[in-house]
C-alpha cells in the first residue's frame, strides 16, 4: 500500500489541558497528513491516527478562517476519546474515498457486561470539506468522503469507548467488491447451515430418531445466530442497531441452550453421569431466564450467557472426552464436531477478551469453524441413526436376535481380542458361568490368561503366538479356567486370526464354550471302555493291556515275570435261576469287592467274562506262591453270602498260568490259564489247576478248529437257520430269528455255542456276522415278495459286541438295505442287554445310526442284566424280548409274574413290541397272551429251520 506524509503548516491542532483551574494553552502540534494515491485500493490509517482523551482536556482544530473548532472544552465529565487524522489530495482531480472503522462485535467486548451497541463512533467533525454523513453498520462504521483537488481534509472522530482506532481508507469500487465477496462467503455458510438443518429435519421425519430432532434444533439455532451475526436478519426486519444488539445476545444464548440440550442427551449424561446431568439441566433452566433478560437488560443477560458459554466449553468438553475414553460410542462420534465447536468458541472468547483480533473477517472465520463442527456433528448423527436403524430394522434385528439366541441357547460366549491395543472382550455369559461380575475378564489379555490352569498357560501362550505369526488362521484349543470357587472347568476356544498389513494377526475373534461335560463324558467313555459296568473292575481289554506290559517286563530276571489266575464261578446259573438275575448281579459285585481286598496295589483283578474273574500277580509269580494265593482266594470267595434270607456258599474253580520268557503275547498266557481252568472244572468243582506243558497239547488241538472256521465261509459250510416268531393275536407267522449253524465236515452240525466264542476271540466274528446279515436280508426280501402282508415279515439277526462297536456295521447295513429294498425296519438287529450296558454311551450312538439307516432294533434277554430303565429310554429300540427264564417261571412264581407284567407294561408305555422267548407249552402261550405280549417264540411253534423250510412254514401259517 503506497502513501506519503509531509508537514502542513496552514492547519494546526492545539491540544490544551486544564488541570485544577486555568492552565495556559499547550503548544500547538502539527498533524501529519496522509497523501491519497489514485492507485491504492485500500489504505490502513490506524498508525497515523492521533488519539486524545476528551475528559479534562481542551481540544480544538484551527479552521482556514482562523476560528478554532472546539472539540472538547475540558469538562471533567466528558467521556470517550477523539481520533484525529488528515488526508491530502495532491492530484488535480476530486478524489472519492470511504473511511471505514472496523469493529468486530466481539473484539474487546469482554466476558462481563458486554455492550450491545453496534457502532462506537458517535460524533464527527471535518475541516477542509464536508460535512459527511456517518453510516453505522453491524460490523463497521463508514464515512463517504469527497476530497477536492489540492486540498487537505482534517477529520475528528469521537468514540465513546476505549477501542482501537482501526481505520481504513477504501476506494468505493474496491469496498463494494469486498462487501459482495464477504456477503457471498456469509451466504455460503448460511446455505450450508440451512442444508444441514433440512437434512437433519428430513432424517427425523423419515426415521423418527430423537437425536436427529435435537441436532436439527441445534442447527436451526446456529443458522439463526449466523443470520443475526451477519446482519441479514436486522436488515430484512429493519431492526435498529440497539435492538439488533439485543437479538445478537439472545441468539448466542439460544445457541448455547440448544447445544446444552443436545449434549445432555447425546452423551446420555443421565446414565453415565447423573450428577452432571442434574447440574446441566438446572443450568438450562437458568439459561432460559438469561435469554429473556438479554432482551430486557442486554448487558446483564449477555454477561450470564457468556459466562455460561465459558463454563459449558470447559465442563462439556472434559465430560465428552472422559466418556469417549471410557468407550461411550456417542461421545466418540461427537468428538470431531465438538473439537471445531470448541475451536470456534475459543476464538470468539479470545476476540472478546482482547482487541487484537478485531477485523471484518473475524466473524466469518468463527462462522466457518462452527459450520465445520456442525457438518461433522450431522454426519455423526446420521451414522448413529443408521447404526441404530440397523439394530431396530425388523429383518436385521431378527437376524441378530437369531445369532444372539443361538449363542445363548448353545451356551456359547463371544471372545474378541484386539491385539494391537491389547483389549479383550468376553461375553458376560462366560463371566456368569465362572461366577464373576460382568467385565471382570475384559481388558488386557493377561487377565484372561491368569484365570487359566497353571499347566495350560504355557501351551495356550505358545499356540496363540504361533497362530498370530501365521496371520490369517483358524484355531481351536481347550484349556481349564478357574471359577470364583477356585474350581476348574474345561473350555474350548474357537477363533479366527485376522492379519494386518505386515502379515501378523492384529485381531482374534471367536467363541468360547464350556466343554466340561464333554470332557467328563469322554473320561467316562474311556473308563467304561476298559471297565466292567456292573462291578467297576477292569474288563478284558484293560486286563490284556496290563498283561502285555507284564509280558514285556525286563526288570525281573530271577523269577517269572507274572502269574495269571483265572477264576470261574461254579453253579452260577443255578443262582440266577433260583434267586433271579438281580441276586446273581449282587453276588458278582460282592465277590468283586472281596477280590479287590485280596490283591496288592500292583496286582490287577478284572472281570473278563460273565462269571469269570482274572487276577494278574506281579509279586508272587513263582508257581508255588501263585498256587497258594489261588487257594487263599477261593477260600475267601467261598464264604457265605446272604440272599433273600438264605445263606449261599459260592464255589469257584481256578486256572493258573505263569508268564515266562517264552511268552511273547498276552493272549498266549491267557489261553494257558483258561486251558488250566477248563481242566480244573472238568475235574470237579472248586478245583485249582496249574498249567503244565502236557496241557499245551490240548491247546494245540484248537488250532485246526480255528483253521476250519476260517475256511468255513469259503467252503459255504455256514448256513442261516430261522426260528419262527408268531403273533399271539391271530396265530400268524410274524417273523423269524436268524440262528447260525456250521456244517463241520468232521464234527457234524455245530451250534453257535461251539464256535462263536472262538470266532470272537480270533476276530472272525465280523466276517461271519456280515454273512448272516446278508443272507437274512436276501431271504427276507424273497419272503416279503411271496407273502405280502399289511405288516411285513421281519427277521432278527443277533449282533455281537465286536460288530456293534465297529463302523463297518453301518456300511454293511446300508449296502444290504439298498440292494434288497426290503420294508423299513423289517430287518432287525438283536442285541443283548449286557452287550449294550458294556458301553452305553457308545452303544447309544451306534444304535441311533442303525435306526436312521432304516433297520429295526430288538433288545434281547431283557431283565437278565443291568435292567436300567433310564438307559432303556435313551435307546431307540422298537422290540423288547423277555428272557425264557421269566416265561417258564411266571406260571409258578407270583413274584416273577409281577415282574413280567411290569416288563410288558413298561414296553407298552414306551411303544415297544413285546416278544416272549422260550414258549414251549400251550399254557405258557396262553399266559403270555393274557399278559398282552404281542409275539411268542419257542419250541411250541417250531425249531430252527432252513430258508426253504421257512417258506413252507410261512405258507402254512400266514393265513391261519
Amino acid at each position: 500500500m503506497v502513501f506519503s506524509v509531509f508537514r502542513i503548516p496552514s492547519f494546526l491542532i492545539f491540544c490544551c489541558a486544564l488541570f485544577a483551574g486555568a492552565l495556559p494553552l499547550s503548544e500547538a502540534k502539527a498533524l501529519d497528513a496522509i497523501a491519497v494515491e489514485e492507485g491504492a485500493a485500500v489504505t490502513d490509517l490506524t498508525d497515523f491516527t492521533e488519539r486524545y482523551e476528551a475528559a479534562g482536556r481542551r481540544l480544538s482544530i484551527e479552521t482556514p478562517g482562523g476560528k478554532p473548532l472546539i472539540l472538547s472544552a475540558g469538562e471533567e465529565t466528558a467521556g470517550g476519546e477523539w481520533w484525529l487524522l488528515a488526508l491530502r489530495n495532491r492530484s488535480d482531480k476530486t478524489v472519492e474515498r470511504v473511511l471505514v472503522n472496523r469493529h468486530g462485535l466481539l473484539a474487546g467486548s469482554g466476558l462481563v457486561w458486554p455492550s450491545p451497541a453496534a457502532g462506537r463512533i458517535d460524533r464527527t467533525a471535518f475541516v477542509g470539506g464536508g460535512p459527511f454523513e456517518l453510516e453505522t453498520r453491524l460490523h463497521s462504521q463508514r464515512v463517504a468522503l469527497t476530497i477536492p483537488p489540492q486540498t487537505t481534509l482534517t477529520l475528528a472522530l469521537h468514540a465513546q469507548e476505549d477501542t482501537p482506532a482501526d481505520l481504513q481508507l477504501w476506494r468505493p469500487e474496491a469496498l463494494f467488491l469486498f462487501d459482495q465477496r464477504l456477503a457471498l462467503l456469509n451466504g455460503v455458510f448460511l446455505g450450508i447451515g440451512g442444508v444441514l438443518f433440512v437434512y437433519l429435519a428430513a432424517l427425523y421425519l423419515l426415521t423418527g430418531a430423537p437425536q436427529t430432532a435435537r441436532a436439527a434444533t441445534l442447527m436451526a439455532a446456529g443458522v439463526f445466530t449466523l443470520a443475526v451475526s451477519f446482519g441479514y436478519l436486522g436488515s430484512v426486519l429493519g431492526f435498529s442497531p440497539a435492538f439488533e444488539g439485543r437479538i445478537r445476545f439472545f441468539s448466542h444464548g439460544l445457541l448455547l441452550l440448544t447445544g446444552l440440550y443436545f449434549g445432555l442427551n447425546q452423551l446420555a449424561l443421565k446414565h453415565h453421569a447423573p450428577r452432571l446431568e442434574k447440574a446441566v439441566r438446572y443450568g438450562c433452566y437458568g439459561l432460559g431466564a438469561a435469554l429473556l433478560l438479554a432482551l430486557i437488560w442486554p448487558e446483564a443477560g449477555g454477561t450470564l450467557i457468556r459466562l455460561g458459554l465459558a463454563i459449558a466449553l470447559l465442563g462439556g468438553s472434559l465430560a465428552a472426552f472422559r466418556l469417549a475414553e471410557h468407550g461411550v460410542r456417542a461421545a466418540q462420534l461427537w468428538l470431531p464436531g465438538l473439537f471445531f465447536f470448541d475451536l470456534a468458541a475459543l476464538l470468539a472468547g479470545a476476540a472478546a477478551l482482547t482487541s487484537a483480533l478485531n477485523g471484518l473477517m473475524m466473524e466469518p472465520v468463527i462462522a466457518g469453524l462452527f459450520i465445520i463442527g456442525a457438518a461433522l456433528t450431522s454426519f455423526a448423527i446420521a451414522y448413529q441413526v443408521q447404526t441404530q436403524r440397523r439394530r431396530t430394522d425388523p429383518v436385521i434385528l431378527q437376524a441378530e436376535q437369531r445369532h444372539a439366541f443361538a449363542l445363548a441357547g448353545a451356551r456359547t460366549s463371544v471372545w474378541d481380542w484386539d491385539i494391537l491395543e491389547d483389549r479383550l472382550y468376553v461375553s458376560p455369559l462366560l463371566e456368569a458361568e465362572l461366577g464373576l461380575e460382568a467385565g471382570t475378564l475384559c481388558g488386557s489379555e493377561l487377565i484372561w490368561r491368569e484365570r487359566m490352569h497353571g499347566e495350560d498357560r504355557e501351551t495356550y501362550r505358545n499356540m496363540l503366538n504361533t497362530y498370530i505369526a501365521q496371520g490369517d488362521a483358524f484355531f481351536r484349543m481347550e484349556f481349564r479356567l478357574r471359577n470364583e470357587a477356585d474350581d476348574y472347568g474345561w473350555f474350548a476356544l474357537q477363533a479366527t486370526c485376522i492379519a494386518g498389513d505386515e502379515g501378523y494377526a492384529v485381531r482374534c475373534t471367536g467363541t468360547v464354550e464350556d466343554v466340561t461335560i464333554q470332557h467328563m463324558s469322554e473320561d467316562r467313555l474311556l473308563y467304561d471302555a476298559v471297565h466292567d459296568n456292573l462291578t467297576g473292575l477292569p474288563n478284558r481289554v484293560l486286563f490284556l493291556d496290563r498283561l502285555a506290559r507284564a509280558v514285556r517286563r525286563t526288570d525281573v530276571l530271577d523269577r517269572p515275570r507274572a502269574a495269571l489266575i483265572v477264576i470261574d464261578l461254579d453253579r452260577f446259573r443255578s443262582v440266577n435261576n433260583a434267586f433271579g438275575h438281580g441276586a446273581g448281579d449282587m453276588m458278582l459285585i460282592t465277590l468283586a469287592r472281596r477280590l479287590e481286598a485280596l490283591v496288592g496295589p500292583e496286582d490287577t483283578v478284572a472281570r473278563t467274562e460273565g462269571d469269570e474273574f482274572s487276577i494278574l500277580l506281579v509279586g508272587d509269580t513263582e508257581p508255588e506262591d501263585a498256587y497258594q494265593r489261588a487257594e487263599a482266594i477261593l477260600d475267601v470267595l467261598g464264604q457265605p453270602i446272604e440272599m433273600q434270607g438264605r445263606e449261599v456258599f459260592p464255589a469257584a474253580s481256578a486256572g493258573i498260568a505263569i508268564c515266562e520268557d517264552r511268552h511273547e503275547r498276552p493272549e498266549d498266557v491267557f489261553k494257558e490259564a483258561e486251558l488250566a481252568l477248563f481242566h480244573a472244572k472238568r475235574s470237579g468243582k472248586a478245583n485249582i489247576e496249574l498249567f503244565t506243558p502236557e496241557l499245551r497239547e490240548e491247546l494245540r488241538d484248537q488250532v485246526p478248529l480255528e483253521h476250519d472256521l476260517r475256511r468255513a465261509l469259503e467252503r459255504k459250510e455256514l448256513e442261516a437257520f430261522y426260528q419262527p416268531i408268531m403273533s399271539l393275536a391271530d396265530g400268524r407267522v410274524a417273523g423269524f430269528e436268524a440262528l447260525l449253524r456250521w456244517h463241520h465236515p468232521a464234527y457234524g452240525m455245530l451250534t453257535p455255542d461251539d464256535f462263536i466264542p472262538l470266532a470272537e476271540e480270533t476276530g472272525l466274528i465280523v466276517d461271519i456276522g456280515r454273512f448272516v446279515l446278508g443272507q437274512a436280508a436276501q431271504d427276507l426280501v424273497g419272503w416279503q415278495k411271496l407273502f405280502p402282508l399289511q405288516r411285513p415279515l421281519f427277521v432278527s439277526v443277533n449282533v455281537s459286541s465286536r460288530q456293534l462297536l465297529r463302523h463297518d456295521l453301518i456300511q454293511d447295513l446300508e449296502e444290504f438295505l439298498s440292494k434288497t429294498n426290503i420294508a423299513p425296519e423289517s430287518l432287525k438287529l438283536e442285541v443283548t442287554e449286557s452287550l449294550v450296558m458294556e458301553n452305553p454311551e457308545l452303544a447309544a450312538r451306534m444304535l441311533h445310526r442303525v435306526k436312521k439307516k432304516g433297520a429295526g432294533l430288538s433288545l434281547d434277554d431283557f431283565g437278565t442284566g443291568y435292567s436300567s430303565l433310564s438307559y432303556l429310554q435313551r435307546f431307540p429300540f422298537d422290540t423288547l424280548k423277555i428272557d425264557r427264564s421269566f416265561v417258564s417261571e411266571s406260571l409258578h412264581n407270583d413274584e416273577t409274574m409281577v415282574i413280567v407284567k411290569a416288563m410288558v407294561s413298561l414296553a407298552k408305555g414306551l411303544g415297544l413290541d413285546v416278544v416272549a422267548e422260550g414258549v414251549e407249552t400251550d399254557e405258557q402261550a396262553a399266559n403270555m397272551m393274557a399278559l398282552r405280549c404281542d409275539f411268542a417264540q419257542g419250541f411250541r411253534y417250531g425249531k430252527a429251520m432252513t430258508g426253504e423250510e421257512a417258506v413252507k412254514f410261512i405258507a402254512h401259517h400266514w393265513q391261519h
